[in-house]
């Protein structure tokens, strides 16, 4: 009846995918299960095993991370090994997952963004890194696009996320779920999310492909706002935190570049 019980447990498996496109599954072996993951994302994505063993043995311990490559097939993690074949065996795991690679430490700081509207406009900064309102403790930007402004890539990069079925917007946290958004990853393993974008407001699909300038949708005001704007983060993420970051922009000519984008302040695109 205890062997019984223990191969009952090999199917209770929990698991959070942090709504990534990760499928995980085992395969037995003469010796044991082999665990193996499918990625179904444009972008690596990281996941953390906590594994619980009867009679089974894991190399490198019970907890452990994993990084599965873009689009990875039948993509081997790990094997769980028999210690004792005359008695019962049998595992459950947790895992959670996000996308992106969590051994990405440094990134591209010397990287010069580019303005995320068409050449010839200029637009203010609404609210600045770490602002007083919406960004405390976040470096993100706030750029004052008027509704159904066409909005270009800031780096190139391929898309990973598309949201745009959103239809409403409101000053208060409780409408931050609808918000529409663009997830952009680069080369450096950092993302760019383009936010508040109009209801069927994008031009890109996930797996495209972009270039820095291209035209990917047009801002609007879902989610969390009191009006029209675009939202630009610049971020990479561990297990433990999404940490945005603060970028280099192009302004004016294109020859010039400052180390930060100042709220309150109007950057004309001239490039």
């Amino acid at each position: 009846m205890k062997y019984a019980l223990l191969i009952i447990l090999i199917f209770n498996i929990s698991f959070c995918e942090a709504q990534t496109k990760l499928k995980v599954y085992y395969k037995k072996t003469s010796i044991g299960y082999r665990i193996y993951a499918d990625n179904n994302e444009f972008c690596p994505v990281s996941t953390k095993f906590d594994f619980s063993l009867t009679n089974l043995f894991v190399k490198d311990g019970k907890k452990q991370a994993f990084v599965i490559e873009p689009l990875a097939k039948e993509q081997l993690l790990t094997s769980l090994n028999i210690i004792d074949k005359h008695k019962a065996y049998g595992f459950t795991y947790n895992f959670t997952s996000y996308l992106g690679d969590y051994r990405v430490d440094e990134v591209d700081e010397k990287y010069n963004y580019s303005l995320p509207y068409k050449t010839g406009q200029e637009f203010r900064i609404n609210q600045g890194y770490l602002g007083t309102s919406t960004h405390k403790n976040v470096n993100a930007l706030d750029f004052s696009l008027p509704f159904g402004t066409e909005v270009v890539a800031i780096r190139d990069g391929i898309v990973v996320r598309v949201i745009e079925n959103h239809q409403r917007g409101c000053p208060t946290k409780d409408c931050a779920s609808y918000t529409n958004y663009i997830t952009i990853y680069h080369s450096d393993g950092t993302f760019a999310e383009y936010a508040h974008l109009k209801h069927d407001g994008s031009l890109v699909k996930e797996g495209d492909k972009v270039l820095k300038d291209q035209l990917i949708g047009f801002s609007g005001n879902t989610g969390w706002c009191s009006g029209p704007h675009l939202h630009i983060e610049v971020y990479k993420r561990n297990f433990k935190v999404k940490k945005s970051l603060q970028t280099k922009f192009r302004i004016g000519n294109g020859g010039q570049t400052v180390g930060y984008l100042k709220e309150g302040e109007t950057y004309l695109k001239d490039y």
